[in-house]
């Protein structure tokens, strides 16, 4: 089991195991989501995305949008 720490300014420190394991970098978007009481952390990635993709029954344009945003915040 590993410990992270919050700041007084809301800031969490995630263990350098963690990070580690998850290819966690400097930059990187994490996704909070809360389930029964639990919050679930989730690295923002390209595979994210496609875990996404039809569960709305979009045909995949819900995607498509998330995927060319991400790419501008890479040009960026």
């Amino acid at each position: 089991m590993q410990i992270g720490r919050f700041t007084t300014r809301g800031r969490l420190t995630i263990p350098a195991v963690i990070r580690k394991r998850l290819k966690i970098r400097k930059g990187m978007k994490l996704v909070f989501r809360e389930e029964d009481g639990q919050v679930i952390v989730t690295p923002l990635d390209k595979n994210y995305f496609h875990r996404l993709a039809g569960i709305l029954g979009t045909k995949g344009e819900m995607m498509n949008g998330l995927m060319r945003e991400k790419r501008r915040e890479c040009e960026l």
